[in-house]
């Protein structure tokens, strides 16, 4: 069957570069058996964020449109084009004609690549880290193409989330790696508008809590074993210690993170919400939790609003996080060096403050007051059935 390399730009960065690269492309066609279909000056995007244009390359098979996609002289090229502008390519196969529409009613799942067998990560790597992969990226497993391509959303339509999406998420969740499985969190799921606004005010007023369709409160939940005990009898002093609490945070935090892939996979956004620990006791309240259990974080869950696009926010570079046999800070002035200036960027073009990255987060450490009443946790929790011993 026939395999199809299909390229979308999405924003042009210099258009220099993109010329060089448009010189420099159909060079490397030479010796390949594949058929360029383009519709730059013919398309329409029926939903989903707009594009600027793009091309079908069709090869005999997948292993011809690898073959060209890593040729040397291809690689060449493909350096341009990564300077010139964003992309999102996606290798097909199994497809004896091109397809009609390729962007015909697109969901966030496709364009994080979920619904391709395979996809090259390279522009969700560059936007990641601001840079060209130092080396050629292959294609990837659909779902790490998804992971490189995660962003936070805080804006999303009136569609609700159905529980169809809801309980696929759970499984995923529950379906994390869990201490001895030993499974102490819970997550409840919020609906009720009313709720959602209290819920939003104790988080500090984040709008989003409150506009999202489905809001998750993700908790740690010792109660469950706690009267699982008391009903047999049995003893449950080991709760009452500090390894007891971190095994309960981790694993929460462990079935969250498996949430959200399974909720972007199925065309999804969500963002985190760590103010739920501004207010611990009355968000315990609010959410009727028994003692013994505390939300480690709310998640907003909803349909992305594409008139409100998120972005892939930058990180520091590996060689300020990946140690290799031992521990080594050797690198991290120069990774925090040249992150400062690419958060700067990233935070103009989402209109927000744009203040170096170290300077904002050394702030977010300065003081028991920039911990927003998350200072006074370990009392929070006492009150909440935690000894921490």
């Amino acid at each position: 069957m026939s395999a199809y390399v299909v390229f979308l730009r999405e924003r042009t960065l210099d258009a220099g570069e993109l010329d060089t690269y448009a010189k420099e492309a159909p060079a490397a066609r030479e010796g390949h058996d594949l058929t360029p279909l383009a519709f730059y000056d013919d398309f329409e995007v029926l939903e989903g964020p707009t594009i600027e244009g793009g091309v079908i390359l069709r090869f005999p098979d997948m292993q011809a449109a690898r073959a060209w996609y890593h040729s040397p002289a291809y690689q060449a090229a493909r350096a341009h084009r990564f300077k010139g502008a964003e992309y999102r390519v996606v290798l097909l196969d199994g497809i004896d004609a091109p397809p009609a529409a390729w962007v015909d009613a697109p969901t966030h799942a496709q364009e994080s690549g979920m619904t391709s067998q395979q996809i090259d990560p390279a522009t969700a790597w560059q936007a990641r880290y601001g840079e060209v992969a130092t080396r050629p990226l292959p294609p990837v497993p659909a779902v790490l193409a998804a992971l490189l391509a995660h962003r936070s959303v805080r804006a999303y339509t009136d569609q609700p989330v159905d529980d169809e999406a809801l309980e696929l998420a759970i499984a995923a969740a529950q379906s994390a790696s869990s201490s001895s499985n030993l499974q102490p969190w819970s997550v409840i799921a919020v609906r009720d508008p009313a709720r959602r606004a209290r819920l939003a005010e104790l988080a500090g007023g984040q709008r989003h809590v409150a506009e999202a369709p489905l809001f998750l409160a993700w908790v740690a939940d010792w109660s469950r074993l706690r009267r699982l005990g008391a009903a047999q009898g049995v003893a449950t002093d080991g709760i009452d210690y500090l390894e007891s609490y971190t095994v309960g945070v981790v694993d929460t935090a462990l079935a969250a993170q498996n949430a959200v892939v399974a909720f972007e996979a199925q065309g999804l956004g969500i963002v985190y919400i760590g103010g739920m620990r501004n207010q611990p006791e009355a968000a315990a309240a609010e959410l009727g939790l028994p003692q013994d259990s505390f939300v480690v974080f709310g998640m907003c869950v909803g349909h992305p609003d594409q008139a409100r696009p998120a972005e892939i926010k930058p990180r520091l570079a590996q060689a300020a996080v990946l140690h290799r046999e031992h521990y080594d800070a050797a690198g991290e002035a120069v990774a925090v060096g040249h992150y400062d200036p690419l958060m700067r960027r990233f935070q103009q073009d989402q209109q927000r403050d744009d203040r170096p990255w170290s300077q904002t987060s050394l702030q977010r450490v300065g003081s028991a007051e920039a911990l927003m009443g998350r200072h006074r946790l370990r009392e929070a929790l006492n009150a909440l059935g935690f000894a921490l011993r």
